[in-house]
């Protein structure tokens, strides 16, 4: 499958293995059909390079995590963020939904994790020295 303009660095498989996103060092989150290799949506919206995705257990929403900062969730069926997630001093390398998706986790070059809930997505940060929550 061929259509990011740079590097990929991170793919995901949906819940049924019938579909991939990608995320990429262009900035974008592509949706991919793997029957037919086609790009089904393109989402456009973070300032720097996408290091994580990651599906919803529905497979409806994803979760991508960029140099810029923030985390994006965003809506597959309408290629729209839903909203942006800041509270990192620097890239977010890695994000995932927790099983039933009422929550994200992201890892950070600022060497901290950080759990949002997404009811009010509020944050905990877990520091890297002590494993306190603050």
């Amino acid at each position: 499958m061929k259509g990011h303009s740079s590097d990929v660095r991170s793919v995901a498989y949906n819940h049924d293995s019938t579909k991939v996103i990608s995320g990429s060092w262009d900035e974008t989150i592509k949706e991919w059909d793997l029957r037919t290799g086609t790009c089904l949506v393109t989402l456009k919206g973070h300032s720097d390079y996408v290091y994580s995705v990651a599906y919803n257990h529905d497979s409806t929403k994803v979760i991508s995590g960029s140099y810029d900062e923030t985390i994006k969730e965003w809506d597959l069926s309408t290629g729209t963020c839903l909203v942006t997630l800041k509270g990192h001093s620097s890239g977010v390398y890695s994000v995932a939904y927790n099983h039933d998706s009422t929550k994200v986790i992201s890892g950070s070059d600022d060497k901290t994790i950080k759990e949002w809930k997404k009811i009010q997505y509020t944050k905990n940060t877990i520091d890297d020295k002590d494993g306190n929550e603050s």
